[in-house]
């Protein structure tokens, strides 16, 4: 009834609320936007190069080639794209998919003499990612490759091993492009056990709505006492990750 007798203050509270929703839009595009090094380590001989990295990411888009190999070198580490355009230093993709692949080409031996094989091993920061969204990292060079490590965000590191010819993996990333990820029940950009207790706190009704991500994290078409028990599973690192019960690392649902 005051809002209808005082026009000026209706307006300003219509100005507020379209501000409120442009900035939940682009606090969602937020959770997209990353970079992350990627860094080789291998044996130390010498002089030789023994440390090489690389760049991925989804903000504006940017590619830099990568420098030619040096005289000596214990390692490299470049990208290509699924079509062999590269091969880059960094490889940054423009925002607006839903799923990315980096092609990472990993040679553990480098040019110095033996012995044989050696290893080397690839890292990256979990703190780098995206807020939300999944990580997976698979062998070989095609989408659809053996998956290695179902989600990245659980370690930091692959051992590489190998004579002086290049290894090549994938890098899927999905994004969480329509806000929390699934099993982000309290919408905080991470998953941990608060979100367990969210998931309790919903099914049962108490406290404040969940207003975070899919919390049918097992795709069995109810929310239930499963999903908590899934969910939890997925946190210590002995399940699949959410929403991906099959571990192909595609969203099923």
């Amino acid at each position: 009834m005051y809002l209808s007798k005082n026009p000026f203050l209706a307006i300003v509270m219509a100005v507020a609320a379209i501000v409120l929703s442009v900035a939940t839009h682009l606090a969602a595009d937020e959770f997209n936007l990353w970079s992350a090094t990627l860094q080789l380590q291998g044996e130390e001989v010498g002089s030789a190069m023994s440390l090489d990295e690389v760049v991925i990411g989804v903000s504006s888009e940017s590619h830099v080639p990568k420098p030619p190999v040096p005289p000596e070198y214990t390692v490299w580490l470049q990208l290509w794209e699924r079509d062999w355009s590269g091969p880059w230093y960094q490889d940054v993709r423009g925002d607006g998919d839903v799923v990315y692949f980096w092609v990472v080409d990993v040679n553990p031996h480098g040019n110095m003499p033996p012995p044989p094989d050696r290893c080397a091993t690839l890292s990256w920061d979990p703190a780098e990612f995206a807020t939300a969204g999944s990580y997976i990292l698979r062998d070989g060079f095609s989408t659809d490759g053996p998956v290695l490590i179902a989600d990245m965000r659980t370690t930091t590191s692959q051992v590489v091993c190998g004579s002086s010819s290049s290894q090549h993996f994938v890098i899927q990333y999905t994004s969480g492009s329509s806000g929390p990820a699934c099993g982000d029940v309290d919408g905080s950009g991470s998953l941990n056990l608060s979100d367990a207790i969210a998931l309790v706190n919903y099914i049962f009704g108490i406290g404040e709505p969940a207003i975070g991500g899919n919390k049918d994290v097992n795709c069995d078409g109810s929310i239930s006492m499963s999903d908590v028990v899934y969910l939890i599973w997925h946190i210590f690192g002995t399940g699949s990750s959410p929403c991906d019960p099959d571990g192909d690392g595609l969203p099923d649902c």
